[in-house]
């Protein structure tokens, strides 16, 4: 890398040891644990993919979910389906996937004020993206490819983004900017 600071930053929440990459252009080091070791940006994807675990997954076959921020934080993070005033039978056919084991992670990745994120829920069960839809976060069915591309595109972004880019809020984080912000 050149100079001091890196140019992007892409790191793992929820997975431990978690994972961080510092880039600069084509080159980067990524710190993976005790480790660290320099890669090329174009191989960040694949890597933090191998280090979250991200493998086939079912694709759940109920409709996107979207509950306010703490009934889903419960749903998340208790792995509790019902009580959110969910269709009893979308609740059963979530709580059974959610019971087969469910990990809950993030891919963040920043450059200057311009920061993105790929939330997931992932296990034997099934795979979710998870992401703000106004007031509400929604839970959406998704597949392990559609979670690489999104990845891919994310590395990719903040490899290449102009750091004059708006800041986003958590809640904003992986939606793109609209002209007004």
């Amino acid at each position: 890398m050149t100079g001091d600071e890196p140019s992007f930053r892409v790191w793992t929440e929820g997975i431990e040891p978690a994972a961080t990459v510092a880039g600069d252009g084509p080159e980067c080091v990524m710190e993976a644990g005790p480790d660290s070791l320099p890669i090329a940006t174009e191989r960040v994807a694949v890597a933090l993919a191998v280090w979250v675990g991200l493998g086939p997954r079912p694709v759940p076959d109920h409709p996107a979910i979207r509950l306010a921020p703490g009934p889903m934080a419960v749903l998340i993070g208790r792995h509790q389906a019902h009580g959110h005033g969910l269709e009893p039978e979308t609740a059963v056919a979530l709580q059974r996937r959610v019971d087969l084991g469910a990990r809950h992670w993030t891919i963040a990745a920043q450059r200057g004020r311009w920061r993105r994120n790929l939330e997931v829920v992932e296990g034997e069960g099934g795979i979710w993206r998870v992401r703000p839809a106004g007031e509400l976060v929604e839970l959406a069915p998704t597949s392990t490819t559609a979670v690489v591309r999104e990845l891919i595109q994310l590395v990719a972004t903040a490899a290449h983004t102009a750091e004059s880019e708006p800041a986003r809020g958590p809640m904003n984080a992986d939606r793109p900017a609209s002209p007004s912000d």
